[in-house]
């Protein structure tokens, strides 16, 4: 399978910068610190959305974290609680496959960097169309990888086929978190060593997650966080167009905005987007700039529900954590997942990079 993305004809890389300064990363992550020029935004300057949302999804299942835990206080005190840090950093990973956010230590597993190899790299891969096998950051993002936030890898993708590549990651991911497979697990003895081959880097699936930094990790909470991941990027506007379940709750004449107080809520998927040639609303259904997620009541389900495709994508995970929980069989969460969470419509079409 092709690594490329299908470029939207007629741009230039001129014109690619132009709209690099007005685009924004995943549902989106907080990331690093950077200051950067030419209008980049470095991932800092983002709302933590995935990481809040995991920390609710661990306080409000059967694990019941304590709920004076926020991403903010794991941040703020990174030394703390650093079994709950490896929830955010799997998160994190989808957006982040290279570690590139955070600084290579030990005894710190929550160490945040400057990020700017990360805004570099994936700046760098959408600008100049550079790829090859090891660039992770920017073939999740713009490439063949993109199947990590529940989107298609290119134009005109059938949905069946990003659908499978989002349900075999979940099944490896899952099953590394309930230690049904161990982090020691060769990668060249699983599916995965088609899309990842770096032994620079990597050779294990443990490995994958860490990029062989020096912290010590807890794997299987990193995992989890992937999963997460893409279940709360799937009910992202800018990722997948679903079938809108409360069109009647709506506010007239405002597009997708529903009334206060009530949640938005969606049915199966209708088309998986493609990023390439998305314009900057991508971002704005991803919240990259709401400043309210960082003091949001995140244990009251209720705060979620202004946030539009995030209650749905935190009760899901949610469910995804009670069954980690107890252990779960694959087998049962997997059918849960393909008829529920990533259901396709009898309506489903291929691939576009449209936003809403």
């Amino acid at each position: 399978m092709s690594n490329d993305s299908k470029e939207p004809v007629g741009v230039s890389v001129e014109e690619r910068s132009d709209n690099l300064a007005n685009e924004r990363v995943g549902m989106s992550i907080e990331g690093g610190g950077a200051s950067l020029p030419f209008g980049l935004h470095s991932p800092r300057e983002h709302a933590p959305v995935h990481e809040q949302m995991t920390v609710a999804a661990l306080i409000l299942s059967d694990y019941k974290l304590d709920s004076s835990v926020t991403f903010i206080t794991l941040r703020d005190n990174p030394t703390k609680r650093p079994d709950i840090n490896d929830f955010v950093r799997g998160v994190i990973w989808n957006d982040d496959p290279e570690c590139e956010l955070f600084n290579n230590e030990s005894g710190n597993n929550l160490s945040y960097g400057w990020g700017a190899d990360w805004v570099k790299k994936y700046a760098l891969g959408y600008l100049l169309g550079k790829t090859n096998q090891p660039e992770l950051i920017r073939r999740s993002h713009f490439g063949d990888l993109q199947w990590l936030h529940a989107m298609a890898s290119t134009l005109g993708e059938e949905p069946t086929d990003t659908k499978q590549k989002v349900l075999r990651w979940m099944e490896t991911m899952y099953k590394l978190a309930i230690g049904t497979i161990n982090g020691g697990t060769p990668l060249q003895e699983t599916w995965m060593t088609q899309w990842f081959n770096d032994p620079n880097n990597y050779t294990t699936v443990g490995e994958l997650l860490t990029h062989r930094h020096k912290g010590l990790a807890d794997i299987q909470h990193r995992a989890l966080g992937s999963c997460f991941h893409v279940i709360q990027d799937s009910y992202a506007v800018g990722h997948t167009r679903r079938e809108p379940l409360n069109l009647g709750d709506r506010v007239p004449g405002a597009g997708i905005k529903y009334k206060p107080g009530v949640a938005d809520r969606w049915g199966p998927i209708l088309n998986f987007h493609t990023y390439v040639g998305q314009g900057h609303d991508h971002g704005t259904f991803d919240h990259s700039e709401d400043g309210s997620v960082e003091t949001l009541d995140i244990g009251n389900l209720a705060a979620w529900n202004s946030l539009v495709g995030c209650r749905d994508g935190l009760d899901a995970c949610i469910e995804l954590a009670n069954h980690w929980h107890r252990k779960t069989a694959w087998d049962e969460v997997s059918v849960w997942l393909d008829t529920v969470v990533f259901k396709l419509s009898d309506k489903a079409t291929r691939a576009d990079n449209t936003v809403t």
